[in-house]
């Protein structure tokens, strides 16, 4: 199969394009000028935008994909005003682009990357962040391209992720850094729980996702470990995991604004798709 990722250079896309390449599928890679290309694998075809419409129409036809994979996007847990052009860019104008360009070049398959940050509140349908409600936005302008032009789509929500090679400064890494250095470490009081998947699972989901695509299955699904742990439980096994002894002062500093405590666990399950690494393997994993 041949595919067009877009993040191909990120923490998922990073781990996803070399599982791509290993299944011997052709695999382009849609970057920027200054995008980190020594991320790619080798096998991986870089396509570079200058960031011209016209020239994005140009490397769709010139890449033909069976399927675009957009995992894209420019994520922030709180915003001020100077940060809301960056986000529309990225999270809304850059993908509808990438459809307007699709649209020209024939191609009609499309897999795309959402979050369970937008999905709280009493109806489970609000955004918690205004980089969640971009999400949203662009959820409903990909059901336009559904609707009026026939796309084929499907659409894998989210949770936490994790695994090696992680530049994203998560929580996880954190707790790990912490226990292996013996400092001293000021956290919320540790009650709200995460839902945390490996980052080869979430790939096997990507890919599963595109083999049902496919054959005709569209659909928005859940990535999603189906199991929930506090931060202070996580906590707790990574300390087994190391065998160090982490100095957190819980309730040292106040929950997050908007601090989801238990995040969604609701959405339809990938079909054909289960999380295989257990957390305190992937725990290990990080540590070797």
């Amino acid at each position: 199969m041949k595919i067009l990722l877009t993040g191909a250079t990120g923490f998922i896309g990073y781990h996803l394009q070399r599982k791509l390449v290993a299944l011997g599928w052709e695999v382009d890679a849609l970057v920027r000028p200054t995008s980190d290309c020594n991320r790619l694998d080798p096998a991986v075809t870089p396509r570079v935008w200058d960031g011209h419409s016209g020239s994005l129409c140009d490397l769709l036809k010139q890449s033909n994909p069976d399927i675009v994979f957009h995992l894209a996007t420019h994520f922030l847990a709180r915003h001020d005003m100077d940060d809301i052009p960056a986000l529309v860019r990225s999270n809304i104008e850059f993908p509808s682009l990438l459809l307007e360009a699709m649209r020209a070049a024939g191609c009609s398959r499309f897999i795309n990357t959402s979050t369970a940050w937008v999905h709280v509140g009493p109806l489970a349908n609000e955004a918690t962040s205004f980089y969640a409600a971009t999400k949203q936005a662009f959820d409903q302008i990909l059901r336009f391209y559904q609707t009026a032009y026939q796309f084929q789509a499907t659409t894998l929500t989210l949770c936490d992720t994790y695994g090696p090679s992680d530049l994203r400064g998560k929580v996880l890494s954190l707790l790990i850094s912490t226990a292996l250095s013996g400092q001293k470490l000021e956290m919320s009081p540790g009650e709200q729980c995460l839902d945390l998947v490996h980052v080869d699972d979430v790939s096997e989901g990507f890919i599963q996702a595109a083999r049902l695509l496919q054959n005709g299955v569209t659909g928005t699904f859940s990535i999603t470990s189906g199991r929930l742990i506090s931060l202070k439980n996580l906590a707790q096994k990574v300390a087994q995991a190391t065998g160090c002894k982490l100095m957190i002062e819980w309730g040292g500093r106040p929950y997050r604004v908007g601090e989801i405590m238990l995040p969604w666990q609701g959405g339809v399950p990938l079909p054909g798709w289960t999380p295989m690494v257990d957390l305190e393997d992937g725990i290990k994993g990080l540590l070797s």
